[in-house]
């Protein structure tokens, strides 16, 4: 972890002092035509280029973190202001260094020598340090090849883009599967969302007769000329959010309406999402498979194809 800040403080004041140079004309950066570079590397158009590079900078900058961008972004913002400070930060530091060095040194009275026995434990101890080494080790691994996959598993709609606009056939297989493995994902969590719902459901009314019955059991069991406990404070909150919930049945009508309105819309904007990946998963493999198949018609065939 050391390590890695002091590359990114390196890289930070490098990337301040060269943006800050180049606005006050001290020294030219030129333009790097980036797409067109990437373009011709990998063989794909300027559009499909800027697309990927795209792709490539939100995971850099999703892995990296919003927030260590933002204070980064506000360093080289600010640094001219910061710059005196790190300045006189390296002076004094030099300053210390060269007085421990040259400085003259103290007397120390003389010390007895002590005779440190090992404990048998140490070696144990060792093992579960050498252990928790290995742990750490892995997991480190495993972040950052869940990082590196990171553009794989998000940004679906940029995939989509690209397998509408490329013809490179490893960027169409890329992009489909891509595709693919979203569509999966979001329909297996959609299911688990739908099971999981009905069964909180159906316990709703057990739980909230539990839960006034055990608080009107814990006021019942104060006596009347006791203090009230501060938990019971609490309870009676409760209660008063149950009564008001109770009293709102009174406009029934009204909260039906609205429950069903906000679950039409809810299942309406999920069924057009699924939609759009159905119609991309179809028109990508009607491109692999060389079929003359526009998008558009994959997505009036994916949105009205459960009522065909």
């Amino acid at each position: 972890m050391r390590l890695l800040q002091l590359i990114r403080r390196g890289t930070r004041f490098i990337a301040a002092a060269v943006f800050w140079l180049h606005a006050l004309a001290v020294i030219g950066v030129p333009a790097l035509p980036l797409a067109h570079w990437l373009a011709q590397r990998i063989g794909v158009s300027e559009t499909e280029a800027w697309i990927i590079i795209v792709i490539a900078l939100l995971s850099i900058l999703l892995s990296y973190g919003l927030s260590k961008f933002a204070v980064d972004a506000a360093y080289v913002y600010f640094f001219p202001f910061i710059f005196p400070y790190i300045l006189a930060t390296l002076g004094y530091r030099s300053l210390r260094s060269l007085y421990r060095i040259f400085g003259t040194p103290e007397s120390q009275p003389a010390t007895a020598q002590v005779m440190v026995v090992q404990p048998a434990s140490t070696t144990n101890k060792q093992t579960t340090g050498a252990e928790q080494n290995r742990r750490t080790i892995l997991s480190g691994f495993l972040h950052v090849l869940w990082e590196l996959f990171r553009p794989f598993r998000q940004f679906v709609l940029l995939w989509c883009l690209l397998l509408l606009l490329t013809h490179n056939t490893a960027l169409i297989w890329i992009a489909l599967v891509v595709i693919l493995l979203r569509l999966v994902f979001v329909l297996f969590k959609t299911v688990m969302l739908a099971i999981l719902s009905m069964n909180w459901l159906s316990q709703l009314e057990e739980k909230i007769r539990s839960r006034v019955e055990d608080a009107i059991s814990k006021i019942l069991g104060v006596p009347e000329d006791a203090d009230y406990p501060p938990d019971l404070k609490a309870v009676l909150g409760g209660l008063y959010g149950v009564r008001n919930a109770i009293s709102l049945l009174r406009y029934r009508r009204r909260i039906t309406q609205s429950i069903i309105a906000l679950s039409l819309l809810a299942f309406l904007g999920m069924y057009l999402y699924l939609a759009l990946l159905f119609s991309f998963a179809y028109f990508g493999i009607a491109k692999v498979e060389l079929i003359p198949y526009t998008w558009a018609e994959a997505l009036v065939t994916s949105i009205f194809i459960p009522f065909a």
